[in-house]
């Protein structure tokens, strides 16, 4: 239903992020990848739509394996209660979203320094990645 309705729109926006079983307290996640189901939505919608945006609601980093197939991306994070209604200023061009965050994500998982050591099994955090602890290089 989505891929049709995108074939008939001037705009496919599509609103995805990190399920809750995804982000939570209590544990680490083992990579940074949305649900499959997900990203085959988003490459489908967008290999159809004349023009496509994805919203990206999370709190953490995610694989964007279709960042090259859509025409924007937008990184709402964790919105609150006004998050509605900011997208769509954003979306509707009432305002730019030109923030600049001090927010950089890797492409991929294993770009990460620490991609080899973290979430591991016994809740260990081992930070033997030396002088690439933390935001270096993305």
């Amino acid at each position: 239903a989505a891929v049709h309705v995108a074939k008939l729109s001037d705009v496919a926006v599509m609103v995805i992020g990190l399920p809750e079983a995804y982000e939570s307290e209590g544990f680490d996640r083992n990579d940074m990848a949305l649900p499959d189901a997900m990203v085959q939505l988003v490459k489908a919608v967008a290999s159809v739509a004349a023009h496509s945006v994805v919203v990206l609601l999370g709190g953490a980093p995610m694989e964007l394996p279709f960042a090259d197939d859509v025409d924007s991306l937008i990184w709402a994070g964790l919105g609150g209660e006004a998050c509605g209604e900011a997208l769509d200023e954003l979306l509707c061009g009432t305002i730019n979203p030109s923030g600049k965050l001090a927010e950089s994500w890797p492409i991929r998982y294993e770009d990460a320094a620490c991609s080899a050591y973290w979430g591991k099994p016994h809740r260990d955090a081992q930070f033997r990645e030396g002088l690439y602890v933390g935001y270096r290089y993305y």
